[in-house]
């Protein structure tokens, strides 16, 4: 049985870490989304996704990459982007779910979370 000592910068990192991947992936994949929706190189939606895209990326190299561990704030980050982009797709998108997108949801999630519970 492993026995994990929770020093102060594990816990810190845990509410930090959590909150800054969520604001990071939420504005990723509204960007991203604006950038679908915009229908003309130059129109509002268009601009704002890139916005939303560039200030997300913005985030990802100066802030996650210099205070969070690679190995895990990259399959975190990239999974929620993933699953939040799938969620989007269908919600406002219209676009279908198979049963094949679900299994890799699914086993995506399950990655997530066995990465997660390593901090």
């Amino acid at each position: 049985m492993k026995l994990f000592v929770l020093t102060p910068l594990v816990l810190k990192m845990n509410s930090h870490f959590f909150l800054i991947i969520a604001f990071y992936s939420i504005l990723s994949s509204m960007g991203l989304y604006l950038i679908k929706k915009g229908e003309q190189l130059f129109s509002y939606p268009f601009f704002l996704g890139n916005i939303f895209y560039v200030t997300a990326y913005l985030i990802w190299v100066f802030y996650i990459l210099r205070k969070f561990e690679l190995s895990l704030a990259f399959p975190i980050a990239a999974s929620s982007i993933l699953l939040l982009s799938q969620i989007i797709g269908i919600t406002l998108l219209g676009e279908q779910m198979s049963l094949e997108k679900t299994i890799g949801i699914l086993l995506i999630t399950v990655g997530t979370v066995m990465i997660g519970r390593t901090l």
